[in-house]
């Protein structure tokens, strides 16, 4: 939120999740669906000066400068609008997604651009003329195994999902196994498998937690004797979930 005149400048985010009394396993908001506001209160009064509907969820923040409010969007529209009356009066297009507000400096717009592959912070200026380079990401770094290897990962967000890339993983009973993990998001994850259909049990397995993008962890660990399925998650968000699958060859 931004503060300025006595007036409130909130940005709101429509992404509804379910949660049951002892799970969040189905708490998975999906933003590529949501939608988002910027709402204008006067302080005093608490009256709603004016709002604007937004296409996405608005997890952008609200930016005074002079006589505008900026903000952004989670699929990457850059926003101003007129404090007053608010009108919207510009818009920019970045090259993927935002999570967290922009900062005004002087005539200079620096605009995180965190949801993509690579991300980068962008500078914008009336006048400027320069271009917007994408980096060339570096490989993951090259992980040792023993036994059988499975991977998982966590896709770039350029599609507005937070998720595995798998939700079934599948292995013989009794087997040593490495579980190889990357991270190809900016927002923490990690995997983290219990010994039964739920959270609720003890733990196998679990890799530390990791900030991507192309970020690689693993863990090495024995499979269950008792062939079945085996809840996974990670534990920031634990809507990210699936099962490792045991069962005989």
């Amino acid at each position: 939120m931004a503060l300025a005149g006595g007036v409130v400048y909130v940005p709101i985010v429509n992404a509804a999740s379910r949660f049951s009394a002892t799970s969040a396993a189905e708490a998975q908001p999906v933003f590529s669906k949501g939608t988002g506001e910027l709402d204008a209160i006067d302080v005093n009064t608490g009256k709603m000066l004016w709002k604007s509907t937004l296409k996405a969820p608005d997890f952008g923040g609200a930016t005074v400068a002079g006589d505008l409010v900026f903000t952004s969007t989670y699929t990457g529209q850059v926003l101003a609008f007129n404090r007053t009356s608010g009108q919207r009066v510009w818009s920019w297009q970045a090259p993927a997604g935002m999570n967290s507000p922009l900062t005004a400096v002087g005539n200079t717009l620096l605009i995180p651009v965190g949801l993509g592959s690579s991300p980068m912070l962008v500078a914008l200026r009336v006048g400027a003329t320069g271009t917007i380079s994408t980096p060339t990401p570096a490989p993951p770094p090259a992980t040792a195994t023993t036994g059988l290897t499975l991977r998982i990962s966590s896709p770039d967000q350029s599609a507005n999902t937070t998720s595995f890339s798998t939700s079934t993983l599948t292995a013989p009973p009794g087997v040593r196994v490495t579980l190889i993990y990357t991270n190809n998001t900016p927002l923490p994850h990690n995997w983290h498998l219990f010994d039964g259909s739920s959270a609720s049990v003890s733990t196998i397995a679990k890799t530390a937690i990791i900030t991507g993008p192309h970020a690689t962890t693993s863990v090495t660990f024995t499979t269950p004797s008792q062939p079945g399925n085996y809840y996974f998650q990670c534990d920031v968000h634990p809507f990210m979930n699936g099962f490792l699958v045991v069962k005989k060859p």
